[in-house]
């Protein structure tokens, strides 16, 4: 599980690595003085920079991936413009761009992880990247709601992290616990397949960041994707998570006698996974039984497009709309696109599967790839995250790194392509 070659790859490919690494980063913080305003676009502009720039990421084999990717991202145009107008519908092109954009940009991130020559920068930007979220993580916990909102972090200006009653959860450099949840575990779990030293520590310190989110989807993935480590990875890193398991009995007993009330605060909500009397659990089952009444009359096949989800499921479940989404990938998506777009994301997640089933190398990008894949297919049972272009971006850029190696055709080619003479580097 390491990387061979007479040069570092990531200093010669450092545009890969910012990308990977700026990938937490949603919008610019509000204490450097930016306002909020989404980075979207501008991760987008690195993907793409990135995918031309590395002309052998637009010459990978073609896969299923590929293809059902790249279909989603034209139904979705077709829905919010040409069927929205045979509709009597209002076209919001902005929303068009974003949404089209982001699975396009899913679709770069993919090719570009499969360069060989790549790759190396690309986990170096992933370890970066968590540093990042870490670092960020332990100054909200350890600051307060107060300052947090004194800087600007409010329900007015779309930040979801807070209760009335002052209980609040990290969010990252991004707006919702959720999404940063989410991301962390999949980046925590490639992270930790590809270590080789301090697992043991960097499991646990993953695992109380994790626990600190309240985040149960990302728990609930991001235990599967330690179990699935286990059982196919090398000697060395089961050996070692096995540690991690058995230490982790003490330290919570530790920290049940220095915090009972954060010990308690997360007992509970571990429980409450199975607790169907839960207002979330509750929450989430009226939204996806609304989104399933709404759509089955007349807007199965093409979904409600653009439409506001609130407006549009008020007549069916009430207040409970005013959650504002779907809580689900799915679900969010059967609204939004209906069946064809839901049968479109499950065919992409499909072919993701057997992409990765087709390139079992049992290797430890291979193993975090898989990991990591798994917890996106969990969480998104929970979270709507794939309307996000960072998580896309991240699901596939980490897809991308457990399939195939990109083969260049011959040593000319590499170097034409990379301008610079190709080294041997592989993953062993």
């Amino acid at each position: 599980m390491q990387i061979t070659g007479d040069v570092a790859p990531e200093r010669r490919y450092w545009l890969p690595m910012i990308t990977a690494a700026l990938l937490p980063v949603f919008y610019i913080p509000l204490e450097i003085g930016g306002s909020g305003t989404s980075l979207t676009f501008v991760m987008f502009g690195l993907v793409a920079l990135c995918f031309f720039k590395y002309r052998p990421a637009m010459r990978t084999s073609v896969t299923g991936v590929d293809f059902f990717l790249l279909a989603f991202a034209g139904w979705i145009v077709l829905r919010l413009t040409l069927i929205a107008l045979l509709s009597n519908e209002t076209v919001d092109w902005g929303f068009t761009v974003r949404e089209s954009l982001t699975l396009v940009a899913g679709f770069f991130a993919y090719r570009l992880a499969r360069v060989d020559q790549i790759r190396r920068s690309i986990v170096l930007g992933l370890r970066i990247a968590l540093v990042l979220m870490l670092t960020v993580e332990a100054y909200q916990y350890f600051t307060s709601l107060e300052h947090l909102r004194g800087l600007g972090y409010t329900w007015e200006r779309g930040f979801n992290y807070y209760q009335v009653g002052g209980y609040y959860r990290p969010f990252g450099i991004t707006k919702t616990p959720t999404i940063f949840g989410a991301q962390l575990a999949m980046v925590g779990v490639i992270v930790i397949a590809t270590a080789k030293r301090y697992t043991v520590l960097l499991t646990a310190v993953i695992a109380i960041a994790l626990a600190v989110t309240s985040t149960r989807s990302a728990w609930i993935g991001f235990a599967v994707a330690i179990l699935f480590i286990l059982a196919m990875g090398g000697k060395a890193i089961r050996s070692r998570l096995a540690v991690a398991g058995v230490l982790a009995i003490p330290v919570a007993v530790i920290a049940m006698l220095l915090n009972p009330a954060f010990f308690t605060s997360i007992w509970g909500r571990l429980m409450s996974i199975t607790d169907g009397s839960n207002v979330s659990n509750l929450g989430r089952t009226t939204l996806w039984e609304g989104v399933v009444e709404a759509v089955r009359p007349e807007n199965l096949v093409s979904g409600f497009g653009n439409a506001n989800f609130i407006t549009t499921l008020n007549r069916y479940i009430g207040s409970t709309s005013s959650l504002g989404h779907a809580h689900s990938n799915y679900f969010q998506i059967l609204f939004r696109y209906g069946l064809i777009g839901l049968i479109l994301f499950v065919a992409v997640i499909i072919a993701m599967c057997v992409v990765l089933r087709r390139n079992d190398q049992r290797k430890a990008l291979w193993v975090g790839s898989v990991a990591a894949v798994l917890v996106f297919i969990i969480d998104s049972t929970f979270s709507p995250t794939f309307g996000s272009l960072h998580m896309v971006v991240t699901t596939f850029m980490l897809f991308g790194l457990g399939c195939s190696a990109f083969e260049m055709q011959s040593k000319p080619v590499a170097e034409a392509a990379f301008k610079k003479p190709a080294s041997a580097e592989t993953w062993a």
